[in-house]
């Protein structure tokens, strides 16, 4: 049965909304088939099933939230089959360049009255193409991709390109994500690279080159397409996001800090851009900084995370003093929540244990295994470590028979009492 025509109205506004159904139905649609999405995931849930859909947002969820919501039409396959308006009091800069960017069917510019809106939903309805073949495609893969199934999803994608006749920049570039979500970075490659010379406009084609490079290890060449992605979509705020991200990932926490900064110009509010900057200041060891930028966006169980994660990637650097004073401060304020003070002390018998310190490495793995004794790579590690300093005097050799499971974590789940964590604070003195 073919699916009917939806809309999905996402608004602050109740007068808004009712406008915008009334508008709907005047232009063919029914009553049901209209759904007013009253927060981001189910607004995200109803856009991921297949089948044309009229989509209205208004500026007053946010940019951030409209720049998301853009990005997982655009990433999902589903760019031909979901039409976009989007509403907003006075022009924009930066929702302008999105709409660009992402392709938006409409945007309306002004006062939302009865007539305005009207005529918004039928320029809306009346730009959207008849179906065609390649919609049917597009339809196919967005419908895979709803089911996750990806090789079936790629599939679909390679047999639109095959059969794609004129411009297919925006295909080749979706489906290069697909390989690289499923690390077929060679066809990944070999399908942008007769994009590269021409293109200069799209900015998702060099983020995907840079993800690929930085898998295969080529940071250089990484961060000067990085740096051509902030050049074509300057925006972006969901892109500029990532991109800092992978900065932090690979240990360029300047360029990770600027480009959080740029976010927070374009969206002075947005609470990912703040946590990037806390996480940066805690990774450089500055606690009080890293603590004044989470305070306001995080509660203490996600703020102990912050800690945790930053000591991660200090261990990871070497910088192993450090690391361990936010272990600590992590312990300090992690509150009731005993298989998260497991993890932590899991983690810092890691950190004993690439200092070569067996001793207090035994330690820490006794302590995550007091707090959640089915912890099994705890009880495994702390096993190997006992078996090579009772058979094992040269450390050379302790560390050529232990076999060691080395991956941090950091857990959120249930609560104890607070005496919990009195004894693991003498440790720590």
């Amino acid at each position: 049965m073919k699916n009917l025509p939806r809309a999905i109205i996402y608004t602050h506004s109740e007068e808004q909304d009712r406008i915008l159904t009334d508008a709907f139905v005047i232009n063919g649609l029914s009553s049901k088939s209209v759904i007013e999405a009253r927060d981001s995931e189910s607004l995200r849930k109803l856009i991921s099933r297949p089948g044309l859909t009229y989509i209205v947002m208004s500026d007053d969820v946010g940019i951030f939230q409209l720049n998301k919501t853009l990005e997982h039409i655009a990433s999902s396959g589903m760019m031909l089959s979901k039409h976009v308006l989007i509403i907003t009091k006075k022009e924009n800069t930066t929702l302008a360049s999105l709409a660009m960017e992402y392709g938006v069917t409409e945007v309306y510019t002004g006062q939302s009255s009865k007539d305005g809106l009207r005529g918004a939903v039928a320029r809306l309805i009346a730009n959207v193409p008849i179906s065609t073949e390649m919609n049917q495609y597009l339809e196919e893969v967005a419908g895979y991709l709803h089911q996750n199934d990806l090789d079936k999803a790629i599939k679909c994608f390679e047999a639109a390109i095959r059969d794609s006749k004129g411009d297919s920049e925006k295909l080749r570039v979706n489906i290069a994500e697909l390989y690289l979500q499923n690390n077929q970075l060679k066809k990944a490659k070999r399908i942008l690279e007769p994009l590269q010379l021409n293109s200069n406009k799209n900015s998702k084609l060099f983020y995907i080159l840079a993800r690929i490079a930085l898998k295969e290890g080529n940071r250089n060449e990484a961060f000067e397409y990085f740096e051509m992605c902030q050049f074509i979509s300057p925006n972006n705020i969901v892109q500029l996001l990532d991109i800092g991200n992978q900065y932090l990932k690979v240990g360029e926490d300047n360029a990770a800090q600027a480009v959080y900064e740029d976010v927070i110009q374009l969206d002075e509010s947005n609470l990912e851009a703040e946590e990037g900057l806390g996480t940066v200041a805690l990774i450089s060891g500055n606690v009080e900084k890293g603590l004044q930028l989470l305070n306001s966006t995080i509660n203490l169980r996600e703020k102990c995370s912050f800690f945790n994660k930053a000591a991660i990637v200090n261990v990871k650097r070497e910088n192993f003093d450090r690391a361990f004073d936010l272990y600590s401060n992590a312990l300090k304020i992690a509150g009731n929540d005993i298989k998260l003070v497991s993890s932590i002390c899991f983690n810092i018998g890691l950190l004993f244990y690439k200092k070569k310190n067996l001793k207090y490495s035994e330690k820490y793995f006794e302590k995550a295994l007091k707090y959640n004794p089915s912890h099994r790579v705890a009880a495994h590690n702390l096993e190997a470590i006992r078996t090579a300093v009772d058979r094992i005097v040269d450390k050379a050799a302790q560390t050529k028979e232990m076999t060691f499971l080395d991956v941090e974590e950091d857990n959120f789940l249930e609560d104890i009492d607070h005496e919990a964590l009195e004894e693991l604070d003498k440790i720590i003195a």
